[in-house]
């Protein structure tokens, strides 16, 4: 035990014998272990300000869509998969063969806003256009067309006018709202209420759409972000004219009262869907949970793939570290065999060795995972500044902190193990001869 102990102390006091170059053995350590600290720590602060985000939005909402699709040969495997999924993933693919006259309609809307437990239908269609911008130059935008239930959903409020109303929607009326952006970049000027916006349509050519509110993008949440900002947002009736989709709509957006299974709710719309169009589970539907999984999902794997490939620096000091050492063992040759001269074991010497490979890697974790937490707040710090849309709110687990620590040691022990093999098998004559 004694000797074990000084084999310990005296590895301590080769590797700070040396600061400079051992420092240098760890730097690649040091760097790979703060960057996947960093990375995890970043990626989940995105992931909570995402979430911060979302948390603004109705949970207790769900879409109905319907969607072409002409792989009907699938439908039985689909269904046999629903059979053995929970109630909130069996909604995740209904995506069924719709011809045009299953499209939903603003009678559908109706239909469904009269069951128990339904709150509001918001319908919702989606369309394009071209505007020409004032530098004369054009740009696609995306148009949005929706009723007077909207801010059911997420209350707007316009820096300048007003908000559709349901006298547009019963009067077809050609009125638009935009971004305070938007507006800047088409009229040179912020308030455009009342201005005339030209939009040129593949279906109805030129059409002139006059601007009755201008919403602030800054506050627009990511529910509504997509459609105001850098877009145009119409009546749901003026789309069906100006798009020659008539009656039809491309999407609900369907307001659950509080304390109503939504799951019962959905089950109850597709059966009216269902019934009126002849259709056996034809539509997508979407809820809040299933939004949260897929992004979930994605930024979990956009961050594991990232750490990865900064967890191949790791490999790089490891090797470093067995390089560094190969050399330690060259130099010392001359103390290993008067040492085993004197009476130690090729064992305590292939422990010593091992011994300071692992006090270097785990040193090199330990200083990489100040520097990450150093650099997580430091680039959250600089995104936080420069976005204004999302808060990044950096977390790292104490699970990650402990398993970086353990890749470290195993990177010591792993790498280690050939120079301390080495320095072990010396012969203790040859040792000492060596010049």
């Amino acid at each position: 035990m004694v000797q074990v102990l000084e084999t310990i102390t005296s590895a301590f006091n080769n590797i700070f014998s040396y600061k400079i170059r051992s420092f240098l053995t760890m730097f690649g350590i040091i760097i790979g272990i703060g960057a996947v600290i960093t990375i995890v720590g970043i990626g989940n602060g995105v992931k909570a300000g995402i979430f911060d985000k979302l948390s603004s939005l109705n949970k207790n909402m769900f879409t109905i869509s319907a969607i072409n699709d002409s792989t009907v040969a699938d439908d039985q495997e689909d269904n046999n998969k629903k059979d053995n999924d929970t109630n909130s993933d069996k909604y995740d693919s209904m995506n069924k063969n719709i011809i045009e006259q299953d499209y939903l309609t603003l009678d559908d809307s109706k239909d469904i806003e009269k069951l128990p437990g339904v709150k509001a239908v918001v319908s919702m269609s989606f369309s394009t256009g071209i505007v020409k911008l004032k530098d004369s130059s054009i740009l696609n935008v995306n148009i949005t067309a929706i009723d007077s239930n909207y801010n059911v959903l997420d209350n707007i409020s316009t820096a300048y006018g007003r908000f559709i109303n349901k006298a547009d929607i019963d009067n077809f009326s050609r009125v638009a709202i935009i971004s305070d952006d938007f507006s800047m970049d088409v009229f040179g000027k912020v308030n455009s209420v009342g201005e005339e916006l030209e939009v040129e349509t593949k279906e109805s050519g030129v059409v002139n759409l006059t601007v009755i509110g201008v919403v602030d993008a800054s506050d627009l949440s990511m529910f509504s972000l997509d459609y105001f900002d850098y877009g145009i947002v119409i009546p749901i009736t003026t789309s069906g004219n100006i798009f020659l989709k008539g009656n039809n709509v491309d999407m609900f957006n369907i307001l659950v009262k509080p304390g109503i299974n939504s799951n019962n709710i959905i089950d109850k719309s597709c059966q009216i869907l269902n019934l009126k169009y002849g259709k056996k589970d034809g539509y997508s539907i979407g809820t809040f949970s299933l939004k949260l999984k897929s992004i979930n999902k994605m930024i979990n794997s956009i961050t594991a793939f990232v750490s990865f490939v900064a967890a191949i620096s790791l490999f790089v000091g490891g090797v470093g570290v067995m390089n560094i050492m190969m050399v330690t063992v060259t130099e010392r040759t001359v103390e290993i065999g008067i040492r085993k001269s004197l009476g130690s074991t090729s064992s305590l010497i292939q422990f010593q060795f091992l011994i300071e490979s692992i006090i270097i890697t785990i040193i090199g974790g330990i200083l990489g995972i100040i520097l990450g937490f150093i650099s997580t707040k430091v680039l959250s710090n600089i995104i936080n500044n420069i976005s204004t849309d999302l808060k990044i709110v950096p977390s790292i687990q104490l699970s990650v902190i402990i398993g970086v620590f353990i890749i470290s040691t195993l990177i010591g022990i792993i790498f280690g193990v050939a120079p301390a093999r080495k320095a072990a098998k010396l012969d203790p004559v040859l040792a000492l001869r060596f010049e």
